[in-house]
């Protein structure tokens, strides 16, 4: 009985033994990352600008889901985009093939076309009028970089690394215009911020398609929810016929300035 007694003791004590130990590895934290090196920065920037490059055009399909506090919608979602002439066509329809909003930007001009108001708005892509549609204020270095599933870089006067596997991006006055989360052994960019716009993007589950990386799901984190793209197909610099981006009014349809559009999103 004795010998049972101090075995169980034992093993008591071992087993707290190895409680502290456990305890002692959580509470222990690994001591931050260095900046990166200015080589290693621009490495990383020079990565980026190649991959940018390389992209002329691109159709992918997905689909599209969007939150909203409680409220949350799906859709799918067929988006085409040359980058000379820079045009970006997004068609947006229920799971159940229903149309719900076209978008259009070609240059400077910007028109959306919805199923549900039977008008199409027309008007000039600025951030002010993208924010109608999209969520906080877009411009088109921001689309480009969500639809294809991978950040472009502002012009920026000054690049430095603050922290570990991080890159911040100045412009000539000194403010933070970008800040780029990197993944450490490739120095692939998983998230961005743009800390004047609000928002964030966060890319995910890379594939490569002939030397083009690109992120299957992008993500854009801003004040009111998210919006997550994930791309079931995507094709990168095939000739996109021109036809593809024209908004057709349907009968019945009217006209109006983007300018007189109010009220919630048209996405759904």
């Amino acid at each position: 009985m004795d010998q049972l007694s101090g075995r169980l003791a034992r093993h008591f004590l071992l087993f707290l033994l190895l409680v502290g130990i456990q305890g002692c590895a959580l509470l222990y934290k690994l001591p931050p990352q260095p900046p990166l090196s200015p080589e290693d920065v621009t490495r990383a920037l020079s990565l980026i600008r190649e991959q940018d490059d390389k992209v002329r055009s691109f159709f992918t399909s997905g689909r599209l889901q969007v939150k909203e506090g409680i409220w949350e919608q799906e859709a799918l979602a067929l988006v085409a985009a040359t980058r000379n002439p820079e045009r970006v066509k997004i068609e947006i329809t229920h799971p159940w093939g229903q149309p719900i909003v076209h978008l259009l930007v070609e240059g400077r001009a910007f028109s959306v076309l919805s199923f549900d108001r039977r008008k199409i708005y027309t008007g000039e892509a600025t951030p002010e009028s993208l924010s109608k549609v999209f969520p906080g204020r877009f411009d088109h270095e921001v689309i480009w970089a969500v639809l294809r599933g991978y950040p472009t870089l502002k012009t920026f006067q000054h690049a430095v690394s603050q922290a570990g596997n991080q890159i911040s991006l100045f412009d000539a006055n000194g403010n933070e215009i970008q800040k780029m989360d990197l993944e450490p052994e490739r120095f692939q960019p998983v998230s961005v911020i743009y800390p004047g716009m609000e928002m964030k993007l966060e890319f995910s589950e890379f594939q490569e398609n002939q030397g083009i990386i690109y992120g299957k799901r992008t993500t854009v984190l801003h004040p009111k929810g998210s919006l997550t793209l994930t791309r079931e197909k995507a094709v990168f610099n095939n000739p996109i016929p021109d036809p593809i981006f024209v908004l057709e009014s349907p009968p019945g349809f009217t006209t109006d300035k983007l300018e007189s559009f109010t009220g919630e999103s048209p996405l759904f």
